[in-house]
């Protein structure tokens, strides 16, 4: 009986054989690739259900040796009795080999419109020595695919007709569930997409798999390197773009997508278009060595959420991306625009580690960033950006509905954010809150009200441009930053704008080793610093400013161009020319520091909102208040909140912090339940090895800035010598090796900021209402639950595939109180608490039209404390009564001791002593023709070397403030920072 089927066989085989023969117009079919390849004596493959619904005569079979070749036969089939014969016309020798998929032609009305298409087989055959042929793989026939599913023996996808196939079950609403977060599938081959997405639609394209988030993907996709190449889903006005328009709790890994054409209104990307989640349970989807190259993702008027690789994220939903790349694939949109990630919603968690752009990201309205656009909470860990950003670039100023915040080279806008070991290398320009690392943790459209960023270990080297709010490495922000730089050309344009070399505006600034060599351009601009714009409060510590400013500013100071009224500034640098051709306060260090006005409500509002959510915030601690305070697990909003006038700090400042947050983060949110053991190991090694190998790049490139500057000759005094930079230099490494040694060290330097903040309270005798008006303000105010800039997307599962564009940036604000508490605490508080000691300006100061210049700081307010500074940079400009070595000018109960001015061409220390209410042991030296002024102690060339001339300065003791070589042109400079002593509480 076997005999007689095999006899019907054959004759249909050589019947089919002599029909295609007899054609008029023979088919043109594709050539065996390596005829000789694999070669053998088997040319007969029996299937069953993997080839039901395959009925085409002749076929070209797509094959896979055990060793990654991928060749092609030509051959022969016939389908009788549930059996495909295939009869290949070139056999195969023994071995095992994967039969990935079956092209036909499908036939047009002539040769030349015929195709040829796939149909996905994806199941191995081992070939015995004796001829026989066994297909060794499971067939799950329900779902059409070789493999059982599980992470030991996944589905096969090896054809773009398994990824219809895939699309199909999970768009459809019955199959959807069979697919869950423990199904896997592993793709086997490169994927040209082009016919798929035709197929889809001839216009439109690709039909996403998980179209509606009714029906999202669960599974774990695993591309293995593999290319999907020539994906096109033109839908301009149609949400959840991508290979994946909407998965839940999903892991893809390893999907290399070459030329994607990828177009929407609503979440769109080249692989997936929204990771959503099932209501409170805050999914995790899991991006994992994912790149994308060519082609382009973009939105249309009005599109919200475009990403290189993922569009946006759902409310309460958590993504984490490692080592994913964009190599070329450029992004642009309306709103929330990213090369790896466009848009976070409110109360989303975003990590990305060990990624990075390359390619162009530009938004038109709000929110453009090189890794992500605008999300909520935010990690970044490790990453890199080269791409050029640009950002609001149809912004109307008179259309505040279409926003124009937020342009970064890591992130446009977030909310608490936390960014480490990352660079950026691209060109940025935005126009309002532009950085190099983040643009704008804006909250609403108020400026003062801001989340946090704590950036550490970070450079910037792209060039920076905006309106206002423009900085090296942050735009906008309540900001902590420890370990960062930037040598890109800073440039504001907009009248009253805000700029820095570091940070353009904050209200809370606390930046401790910060190094600025960017020039710094403003033609209008109201504030303008070598390394912050503005702040209201801060701790900045160890800063230096190697970049030039040349502005027209209200406020401009090497350092920081205006400081508010709790501020600490201590062992800063300049060692920058600064030209204000402007008409206001400019200083060495700072333009103006302290506040003469009442306090308002938005000004306590701004300086203590977000300052419970800002530790221990999804990675770890952002700028931290007590340390003490935030490992209670118990301590409520109010005990935080409290806290907030004792200490303002960065947290840890070693590596292993990065990675304990990492490591944290990955069992906290499930990761472990998406990858393998293996997987995570080798994930923390490689993120351990990107960090130390980043980090280290930044601490050489700040070392290699400071040992590179030399003292130039022309800017001393006569007889003064430049051979003090050397000095001056091997103590900043000291005082920085002894910040960096240990936490322990680390934990001194902040307490004693804080300490020396208090005694200033305690000598002007306000330290109580100070603590009245903290009081009132968290019994009025405002604790952040969630912000996010520029958009607040309408959750996925609430129906709606729309998003609500916000006037403004997007956030939401609980309120504890009325507003009255605020004001009736506020309104009456004029003092200051503020301390600037051991300060070094080097820089040429030149004024066109300003008064009120100094040395170190041009306008110190009523109650300011400035100590043990040292200015050594020339004044040119017109003299005033208002130009000081040290000071400009000083207001009422203002105290300066021990100072030093041995600058050329200043006026005197101070220029009056009618305000300050101490001028004690302070110096100048010049030339004869400043003598007459009597307003600090003139001191000659000889004197400057000797330590016995200068009255209870410290010069001795193992942390002695002051150091000087006893010869000649010699003169004292900063030694010790006063913050390394530990002192008792």
């Amino acid at each position: 009986m076997k005999a007689l089927h095999w006899l019907f066989y054959l004759g249909c085989i050589c019947t089919l054989f002599t029909a295609c023969q007899d054609k008029d117009e023979p088919i043109d079919t594709p050539e065996d690739s390596d005829r000789e390849l694999f070669a053998g004596e088997n040319r007969t493959i029996i299937l069953q259900q993997q080839t039901k619904g395959f009925h085409s005569p002749e076929y070209v079979c797509k094959i896979k040796a055990e060793d990654g070749t991928v060749f092609t036969r030509k051959g022969l089939h016939v389908r009788l009795d549930g059996q495909s014969i295939l009869t290949l016309h070139t056999g195969l020798k023994k071995g095992v080999y994967r039969l990935l998929a079956l092209e036909f032609p499908d036939l047009g009305e002539t040769s030349s419109d015929t195709t040829w298409v796939e149909f996905g087989l994806g199941c191995r055959i081992d070939i015995s020595a004796a001829g026989d042929v066994k297909v060794i793989d499971h067939y799950n026939s329900s779902l059409n695919f070789s493999g059982s599913g599980t992470q030991e023996d996944p589905y096969i996808i090896s054809s773009y007709s398994h990824l219809k196939t895939l699309r199909n079950i999970i768009n459809d609403q019955r199959q959807n569930e069979t697919i869950t977060t423990h199904t896997y599938f592993r793709q086997t081959v490169d994927i040209d997409m082009d016919r798929a997405s035709w197929d889809s639609d001839h216009d439109q394209g690709w039909n996403p798999i998980g179209n509606q988030p009714s029906t999202p993907y669960r599974g774990v996709y695993d591309g293995a390197g593999y290319s999907i190449k020539n994906l096109w889903c033109v839908r301009p006005y149609t949400s959840g773009i991508g290979l994946f328009g909407f998965v839940e709790h999903a892991c893809i890994k390893n999907v290399k997508m070459v030329n994607p054409k990828m177009e929407g209104i609503y979440a769109v990307g080249s692989i997936v278009g929204g990771s959503i989640t099932a209501g409170d349970r805050a999914d995790t989807t899991f991006i994992a060595s994912c790149s994308t190259s060519q082609g382009y993702v973009k939105g249309c008027k009005g599109s919200v959420g475009n990403g290189g690789l993922i569009g946006v994220t759902d409310m309460k939903s958590v993504l984490l991306m490692d080592n994913c790349v964009n190599e070329s694939t450029p992004v642009s949109g309306d709103y929330a625009v990213g090369g790896l990630l466009g848009a976070g919603s409110l109360y989303s968690y975003t990590n990305v580690q060990q990624s990075e752009n390359h390619a162009s990201i530009s938004s038109r309205h709000t929110g453009a960033g090189g890794l992500v656009g605008s999300v909520d909470s935010l990690s970044v860990l490790a990453c890199t950006n080269t791409g050029n950003i640009s950002g609001s670039s149809d912004y109307d100023p008179s259309d505040k509905a279409s926003g124009g915040f937020g342009t970064g080279g890591i992130a446009g806008g977030t909310g608490i954010s936390f960014i480490y070991a990352s660079i950026n290398k691209g060109d940025i320009k935005g126009h309002t809150g532009v950085g190099g690392i983040i643009g704008s943790t804006r909250i609403g459209s108020d400026e003062l009200l801001f989340n946090n960023a704590l950036v550490k270990g970070c450079s910037n080297t792209g060039a920076i441009e905006g309106e206002t709010a423009v900085g090296g490495i942050c735009g906008e922000s309540q900001f902590g930053g420890y370990l960062v730089y930037n040598t890109g050309r800073i440039s504001a344009f907009a009248s009253d704008a805000y700029v820095g070399g570091i940070v353009g505006n904050t209200s809370i600034a606390v930046t401790h080793n910060v190094l600025n060599q960017g020039a710094v351009t403003a033609p209008s601009s109201h504030c303008a610093g070598g390394i912050i714009g503005k702040t209201t409060w801060g701790a900045i510590f160890a800063c230096q400013n190697y970049g030039d400013l040349n502005v027209s500013a209200h406020y401009a100071g090497g350092v920081v161009g205006l400081a508010g009224n709790y501020t600490m500034i201590n062992y800063c640098s300049n060692m920058a020319r600064i030209h204000n051709s402007g008409k206001g306060p400019t200083g060495g260090i700072i333009g103006e520091i302290g506040d003469p006005r009442e306090w308002s409500a938005l000004d306590i509002v701004s300086c203590v909102l977000g300052s419970v959510e800002c530790v221990l915030g999804i990675a770890g601690p952002m700028i931290a208040v007590s340390g003490a305070v935030f490992k209670e697990a118990e301590a409520g909003a109010a005990h935080i909140m409290k806290e907030i006038t004792h200490v303002l700090h960065l947290g840890e400042t070693g590596l292993d912090f990065a990675l304990i947050a990492t490591e944290t983060s990955i069992w906290l949110y499930g990761f472990y339940e998406m990858a393998t053991e293996k997987e995570l190991e080798l994930m923390k090694s490689s993120l351990t090895a990107k960090t130390t190998e980043i980090t280290d790049k930044v601490k050489q490139a700040m070392s290699d800035i400071r040992n590179g500057y030399v003292w130039s000759s022309s800017i001393m005094a006569d007889g003064l010598t430049t051979d003090v930079s050397k000095q001056q230099l091997q103590h900043m490494n000291q005082v920085l090796a002894f910040y960096e040694a240990s936490d322990e060290n680390n934990a001194i330097v902040n307490y004693n900021i804080n300490h020396k903040r208090e005694e200033r309270y305690e000598e002007i005798e306000k330290s109580r209402k100070l603590q009245e008006i903290i009081q009132k303000s968290i019994t009025g105010a405002c604790c952040i639950v969630g912000a996010v800039i520029g958009i607040a997307a309408i959750p996925f599962d609430a129906g709606s595939t729309a998003a609500l564009v916000l006037a403004s940036i997007g956030g939401v604000v609980t309120s504890i109180g009325g507003i009255n508490a605020i004001v009736e605490g506020a309104t009456d508080y004029q003092n200051n608490a503020v301390v600037v000691s051991q300060c070094l300006n080097i820089g040429e100061i030149k004024v066109d039209k300003v008064d009120k210049v100094g040395g170190i700081l041009g306008h110190a307010q009523q109650f300011c404390e400035i100590d043990d500074c040292v200015n050594v940079g020339p004044f040119k400009g017109e003299q005033s009564l208002t130009n000081g070595g040290v000071v400009g000018r000083a207001d009422s109960r203002s105290v300066i001791n021990n100072c030093l001015n041995v600058g050329a061409n200043w006026f005197a220390v101070v220029p009056s002593q009618g305000n300050v209410v101490s001028l004690k042991n302070s110096y100048y030296y010049g030339p004869e023709d400043y003598k007459q002024s009597q307003i600090g102690k003139i001191i000659s060339l000889d004197e400057l070397c000797d330590t016995e001339s200068f009255q209870e300065w410290s010069f001795s003791g193992p942390y002695a403030k002051w150091y000087v070589e006893n010869s000649k042109g010699y003169f004292p400079i900063p030694y010790h920072s006063e913050m390394e002593e530990a002192v008792e509480e």
